[in-house]
């Protein structure tokens, strides 16, 4: 992620983009990146209800209360299943990143 990116990448290292972290793209020290890129969608849960268990299973993990939970402890609410059609929208300025990433899954 975006996050946690390193001052180096090795040649067998990428960097997974979030569709809510696009619009950092446009920075140059981004833009220089982006051969490095791949589309990041984890999917943690499929609708709103798991997304809630989830938290409360967080919470009742970490021993705390739901509004004591910090960001850190949960999952982001985007984590849920989004079909290809979807990704690609978000990624169309993009077409690298997705073909990128089509080309590692197909060599899996």
């Amino acid at each position: 992620p975006m996050s946690n990116i390193p001052a180096e990448l090795k040649e067998n290292e990428f960097i997974g983009i979030r569709i809510e972290e696009l619009n950092f793209l446009i920075r140059p020290e981004y833009q220089k990146l982006l051969s490095k890129m791949l589309v990041l969608h984890p999917v943690t849960f499929s609708t709103d209800e798991e997304y809630e268990l989830h938290k409360i299973l967080r919470a009742i993990d970490n021993n705390t209360l739901l509004s004591k939970l910090t960001k850190r402890e949960v999952c982001r609410k985007t984590e849920y299943f989004v079909n290809e059609q979807a990704i690609a929208k978000a990624f169309e300025r993009y077409p690298e990143i997705i073909q990128r990433t089509k080309d590692i899954l197909a060599q899996c």
